[in-house]
């Protein structure tokens, strides 16, 4: 499965290894223009591992921060880091999204 998100992280399809993953910075691609696997479908499960992976690092950071007390105003700036993470490594949580989808496919259809 790593080698599947390692893959996908630098733009490569999970299945041929082919740069054509992303079609701009923050698109992926429907289908690889090399082998033809489908990387987003719309009645795909890709929505809910980036679903997932937004709540798990930016909303629950914020949760438990809230929970502990922590002073409004620090609650703020951490949130507004965390927009600025969010936007910077979109790619990269996109591809982890599209990889892990992949590759529970892959496992599910042998």
């Amino acid at each position: 499965m790593f080698k599947h998100i390692y893959s996908a992280i630098t733009g490569k399809c999970p299945k041929c290894k082919h740069t054509t993953l992303f079609a701009t910075r923050f698109k992926i691609n429907d289908v690889c223009s090399n082998c033809g696997v489908v990387f987003q479908d719309n009645n795909d499960g890709t929505w809910f591992f980036l679903l997932l992976l937004d709540r798990a690092f930016f909303i629950f950071p914020l949760v438990v921060l809230m929970y502990f007390g922590v002073d409004p105003k620090r609650i703020y700036i951490i949130g507004a880091l965390l927009v600025i993470i969010f936007i910077a490594i979109s790619p990269i949580r996109m591809g982890i999204s599209v990889a892990i989808d992949y590759y529970l496919k892959s496992k599910l259809s042998k």
